[in-house]
């Protein structure tokens, strides 16, 4: 396995490998001075990126890196492939409404951006496979500024939007595509615990259990997702309460029991500057803050107390009540500042204090690594570049993006960021894939972008068919239902001892002709007819004889 880093300045977008074997194998996009934002495809190929002054999306296609390849080319040219900054062409440009200044990539099907226009902000929701603009969404009264960062939590399907005007809303994926244009959208949650100021990220852990947003109050918030089942009487339907009313069986004590989804504050925990980033444990046991002076504390969350006692200061158990939380506020301090040998973790958590430890300085962005071990950290500081530093003993493991020319050069530079870190496989050569053109991205909106889960195949049969074509069916069914009697016979030998072709009724004797005759349906239904109206008959004579009868 490879693990790779994906940042950006503003002089362009570069990639490079933090794996041992592979360490100098770097990636140059080209054009790709003024970015903005960047996301990739599920199978790490693909990689966009949108420009603050452009309206359009470069796409690039990442060339694959096999084990086999890298191992014969450091046992030949390893001096070749270490120094070598390998430069990769636009693949498609895709043109927008307007520059996006964020965008992701959910499923490899949405592409997703927002905008801000004068008086407003919108959401652009694309279908790439299609090329398809199925819906732009207006924030309305949620964000009326500039968006900073856009996530998307793949387990829960909340498209999460983090703004300067101090909120930050989770939106459903599902109403956001269905949503009608023209009508404001309506989040899922919307949140406004950072007084007002800035929210500048949000993070959660590996399980979308425990989420983290930060400010420019210098708070940070954690949340709870929490699943209660309650009692509520209300939420019975009228069939239900008549049918418990009837019930004499029934226990009157038993309401009716729902599961509600909902976000709870937990705690807060308040540092000394505005938070900038965070970045949360996958297990949730610490989280990382970039701080505004640029210093990158280590805030623990799981304590340690002894006797077998540990304190979770994430934890909704520590809280009591989930219905009526009361959320813990801790102050963040450096250990430094602290009296450790008078006061021990365990009284410090009871003031309220968290023992935090500055693992770095001259911070811009960063990212953990997949095993949670070191730090991608981009500086600020002139010249410099992205460092891998090992979170246990702040010491620089690696130096990456110096050989590709991404270098801060000017002293307004808003230096490097820290965009995203996955693995690659080493084993697997990808090479002779074949990339599909992606269409053109539309300019108006899709008539009809309602998601229609009953396209699969699985839920189209013949039967199905047929039901949808009454005639069809009633010919299908009908006729052969009417074959099944055609071969039905009497037994001549039956107990009564009687011949049926002596019976003088005439009803009885074209009964009789018709279960004998199986020649033809058509002629059965003909004769049903004709019975039909000599019955018809029969009766207008004999009422026309009746009155007749009368009057003589």
């Amino acid at each position: 396995m490879d693990e790779r880093v994906i940042f950006h300045t503003e002089f362009g977008v570069g990639i490079s490998s933090l794996h041992p074997q592979t360490l100098g194998i770097q990636y140059l996009l080209k054009q790709s001075s003024n970015s903005s934002s960047n996301c990739q495809s599920n199978d790490r190929n693909l990689i966009f990126v949108s420009f603050k002054d452009k309206a359009i999306i470069n796409s690039y296609k990442l060339p694959p890196q096999s084990s086999s390849s890298i191992s014969a080319s450091a046992s030949s040219t390893t001096t070749t492939i270490a120094n070598k900054t390998g430069e990769i062409p636009v693949l498609q440009r895709l043109t927008t409404m307007e520059p996006l200044s964020n965008i992701i990539l959910i499923k490899d099907t949405f592409l997703i951006g927002t905008a801000l226009k004068p008086g407003k902000t919108l959401m652009y929701i694309y279908d790439i496979t299609s090329g398809s603009l199925i819906n732009t969404v207006a924030m309305g009264k949620v964000h009326y500024m500039a968006i900073e960062k856009i996530k998307y939590m793949d387990t829960r399907g909340y498209v999460v939007t983090v703004s300067n005007d101090g909120r930050f809303a989770l939106w459903d994926l599902v109403s956001l595509i269905n949503n009608l244009e023209g009508d404001d959208a309506k989040p899922a949650y919307v949140f406004n615990e950072h007084q007002g100021v800035g929210v500048k990220d949000v993070s959660w852990d590996g399980s979308e259990s425990v989420f983290l947003s930060c400010g420019e109050d210098g708070n940070v918030c954690c949340y709870n997702f929490v699943s209660n089942v309650i009692d509520d009487l209300n939420t019975q339907t009228s069939l239900e309460l008549h049918n418990n009313i009837n019930n004499k069986n029934n226990n009157s004590n038993t309401l009716f029991k729902s599961a509600v989804d909902r976000i709870v504050l937990v705690s807060k925990f308040t540092f000394p500057q505005a938070v900038l980033q965070l970045e949360l444990d996958s297990a949730a046991r610490f989280a990382i803050a970039v701080l505004k002076n640029g210093e990158l504390w280590e805030m623990p969350l799981i304590y340690q107390l002894g006797k077998g006692k540990i304190a979770n200061l994430h934890s909704l158990t520590m809280q009591g009540n989930s219905n009526n939380t009361q959320v813990a506020l801790y102050n963040c301090s450096l250990e430094q500042d602290l009296d450790l040998s008078n006061d021990s973790l365990f009284n410090l958590i009871r003031r309220g204090i968290i023992s935090c430890r500055v693992v770095a300085k001259g911070c811009k962005s960063i990212k953990l690594s997949m095993d949670s071990t070191s730090i991608i950290m981009g500086r600020k500081k002139l010249g410099q570049s992205c460092l891998v530093v090992d979170l246990n003993t702040s010491q620089v493991i690696k130096d990456v993006g110096t050989s590709l020319g991404l270098n801060v050069r000017a002293e307004n530079s808003e230096g490097i960021f820290v965009d995203d870190v996955w693995t690659v496989n080493l084993k697997k050569n990808d090479s002779d894939k074949e990339f599909i053109t992606l269409p053109n991205l539309n300019k108006v909106c899709e008539d009809s972008h309602v998601i229609n889960v009953l396209n699969s195949g699985e839920f189209f049969n013949e039967e199905n068919i047929l039901i949808n074509d009454f005639d069809k069916y009633i010919e299908t069914n009908v006729r052969s239902i009417a074959h099944m009697f055609q071969n039905t016979t009497f037994d001549q030998n039956s107990d009564n001892n009687t011949n049926s072709k002596k019976i003088t009724d005439n009803n009885s004797e074209i009964f009789t002709a018709r279960t004998n005759n199986s020649s033809n349906i058509d002629e059965i239904n003909k004769k049903d007819k004709e019975i039909s109206d000599l019955q018809q008959q029969v009766q207008r004579l004999s009422k026309a004889y009746n009155d007749i009868k009368e009057m003589v």
